[in-house]
């Protein structure tokens, strides 16, 4: 167990050091990391860094001298949910070795555990990948990558509109059943318009890319956007939008259902309503609810971003009180900081995450969104995991490429050894 949102939030206990390919060699590494570090060394991290899943959450820390004058070249292994981002202190400081007596017997189990695990995931890429020379798998017609947007505003605060406005249409796509969407986990290191489209296809498994770009000024927005076939890199569907801020759903929208088309999912009735679905009438309240989303999407998971996202997120609802999307996504919010131990973990926080999802989910029962919401809660206060799976697999219906969705299933898995299930619900959230 680590310190983060998988783990238990205790201070440094069940942290995961591992490195090389034997208890020796991890022993030694350990006594480099502080809390919750997953460092590899170079041979792990070269085979890590084949792997679309692995490679951006590897981060090289150069070389170290460990245990008996041994120097070994150290990766930190990171991610939203896993690792530790902050440098180890005693890599930064090379001040001295640290304690050479044996190591307590949980702590050694910890790093055997995560060494399988991250054994167990290469196993199941390796077993899964062709042969050299041979072409891969041909990726599903109707699936689609959302690459980052980018952001043409003179103001460069104007960012989080951006990435907002990306994750809007993401999250339109992911509650379309007949589509394949790749979640922003996996698309967010990629630049705005990369110029090996076909690459990059091959690397998250699909056959279209969608581009766009977001220029805002004032009350008023230009969105462009693209659909690109990704084999032959042309262009399906391309479009300009000048809307006004309050108008911006319809773009959302527009965008949504103009992918479908082309792509000829087929869509339901109630699909249809979800796509279309206007989230609050107050434009103030949309524009702090995609402040606090900005936060949510950065890379990395820290007390400041949590605390940014909540500061917006409250002012949102607050602006609207029946901004049933804003409700969600705040108790989402509360839950992660608090078993991630980002917030202080009160009563009134468990307090304001419970309300939120009751209050979004009384707004809307089948928003996809506050299910997932409730479901959070229950695992990450309660601890009540049926529940919590029920509301997961709820939220599934109504959002069937939902990232978050696998991912807490996960969480759930592992907190009760089933760790087949584990992995299976992590590549789902890819």
């Amino acid at each position: 167990s680590r310190r983060g949102a998988g783990g238990d939030g205790k201070s440094g206990r069940g942290a995961c050091h591992v490195a090389g390919a034997g208890i020796t060699l991890g022993q030694r590494v350990m006594d480099r990391g502080d809390a919750g570090h997953i460092l590899p060394s170079q041979h792990v991290a070269d085979d890590l860094l084949q792997y679309r899943q692995w490679a951006p959450r590897l981060h090289d820390l150069g070389d170290c001298e460990v245990k008996h004058g041994v120097r070994l070249h150290l990766f930190n292994l990171y991610g939203d949910y896993f690792g530790n981002p902050a440098v180890p202190g005693k890599v930064q400081s090379a001040a001295r070795m640290a304690h050479n007596g044996p190591r307590a017997p949980w702590l050694i189990t910890a790093m055997v555990l995560a060494l399988a695990i991250i054994g167990g995931a290469l196993f199941w890429q390796n077993a899964y990948r062709p042969p050299a020379g041979q072409p891969s798998k041909t990726a599903p017609e109707k699936s689609i990558a959302v690459l980052p947007f980018e952001n043409l505003s003179s103001d460069n605060e104007n960012a989080y509109f951006a990435d907002g406005i990306q994750d809007a249409i993401l999250t339109r796509l992911a509650k379309i059943a007949d589509l394949k969407v790749i979640s922003r986990t996996s698309t967010q290191h990629y630049k705005s318009a990369p110029q090996n489209l076909p690459e990059i296809a091959r690397q998250l498994g699909v056959a279209n890319i969608h581009e766009g770009s977001v220029q805002k000024s004032s009350d008023t927005v230009r969105v462009n956007v693209q659909l690109i076939k990704a084999a032959d890199d042309s262009n399906l569907w391309a479009e300009t939008f000048d809307r006004k801020l309050t108008d911006i759903f319809s773009v959302e929208s527009d965008v949504a259902r103009s992918i479908a088309e082309h792509l000829r999912a087929k869509l339901t009735g109630r699909e249809e309503q979800l796509i279309d679905a206007k989230p609050t009438n107050i434009p103030e309240a949309y524009d702090a609810y995609l402040r606090g989303l900005a936060y949510t999407l950065k890379s990395q998971n820290t007390p400041a971003n949590s605390l940014g996202a909540q500061k917006y997120l409250r002012e949102a609802v607050n602006l609207d009180p029946k901004f049933a999307l804003g409700w969600a996504l705040l108790s989402y919010v509360d839950s992660l900081g608090y078993i991630g131990v980002n917030l202080q973990q009160t009563e009134a926080l468990r307090e304001e995450a419970r309300k939120s999802a009751d209050t979004a989910l009384s707004l809307q029962p089948n928003l996809g969104e506050g299910l997932l919401a409730m479901g959070f809660y229950l695992y990450a206060y309660l601890k009540d995991y049926d529940a919590a799976v029920r509301y997961f697999e709820q939220a599934r219906e109504f959002l069937p490429n939902g990232s978050r969705i696998a991912e807490s299933l996960a969480f759930v898995a592992r907190r009760r050894g089933q760790w087949d299930r584990c992995e299976s619900f992590l590549f789902m959230a890819e």
